[in-house]
């Protein structure tokens, strides 16, 4: 399957999402409370991710000085704290790079071979949209080339993949093709 294929596969099953200017300009806050886009990323993620994984109910707790959402990935608790006091350059972006790195740590804590990524996917003068997808852990590198990714990848995604180009060698470890 090319490039181009797997990009509308991922599409068809994503969800869009429009913010008023870019995610870089908006006000971190807009992630916060029961009904904000942490929690619609969140529930997101559970929607798509359900024929690949198991991702439990989503609980969400306000504490005075953070909000706790705790989820289930294969069967273990995870927990993602979103603190009230932030930086004044934290931007919404700030904010869903922190859900999804959330989430993306339990994926790899539990071994699920999918990560969730934030694309962006058109702007114009009244906004842009985002897209919310969840990618094969092989389809990483050759995606972040293709897409537009703002949020969702980590060093640690790579680690778990041998170098990109390189052969297994007789004793282990890879050699670098190129």
């Amino acid at each position: 399957m090319d490039t181009q294929a797997k990009i509308e596969l991922l599409k068809q099953d994503s969800f869009a999402f429009d913010v008023d200017l870019t995610l870089n300009e908006l006000d971190w806050t807009r992630v916060l409370g029961p009904n904000g886009l942490g929690r619609q990323l969140l529930q997101k993620m559970a929607t798509l991710g359900a024929e690949s994984f198991q991702f439990g109910e989503i609980d969400h707790v306000e504490n005075g000085t953070c909000e706790i959402f705790s989820f289930e990935v294969e069967g273990s608790r995870f927990e993602l704290r979103l603190d009230y006091e932030q930086p004044i350059t934290a931007t919404l972006q700030t904010a869903v790079r922190q859900v999804l790195d959330g989430v993306n740590r339990a994926l790899r804590r539990q071994t699920v071979p999918y990560r969730f990524v934030c694309v962006r996917d058109t702007c114009t003068g009244a906004g842009c949209t985002y897209r919310l997808m969840q990618l094969p852990t092989q389809w990483l590198r050759e995606m972040e080339d293709a897409l537009n990714i703002v949020a969702g990848l980590s060093l640690e995604d790579y680690e778990m993949q041998p170098p990109y180009g390189g052969r297994p060698q007789a004793g282990g470890g890879f050699i670098d093709a190129r």
